[in-house]
C-alpha cells in the first residue's frame, strides 16, 4: 500500500480546512481519521486526507438532496 506524502496535524488542518488542530487530533486518536504514529506525532497521509474531504462532501451532497 502507497501512503503517499505524509502531513502533521497542523499541516492536515490547514489542507482540510474549517477543522481545527485539536479536532484532527481528536480524530486520530479515536480512529476516525487514519494516521501512523511517529513518537508523540501524528502523521495523516495524503490517501487519508483526500478520503476524508470525498466523504465529507459526499455526506453534504446527500444531505442537501434529501431535503
Amino acid at each position: 500500500m502507497q501512503l503517499g506524502r505524509m502531513y502533521s496535524i497542523k499541516e492536515a488542518a490547514k489542507l482540510i480546512g474549517g477543522i481545527s488542530e485539536y479536532r484532527i487530533r481528536e480524530m486520530c486518536k479515536d480512529g476516525s481519521l487514519p494516521c501512523l504514529r511517529a513518537g508523540k506525532k501524528f502523521m495523516i497521509s495524503e490517501a487519508n486526507i483526500k478520503r476524508y474531504i470525498l466523504h465529507e462532501l459526499a455526506d453534504n451532497t446527500n444531505a442537501n438532496t434529501t431535503d
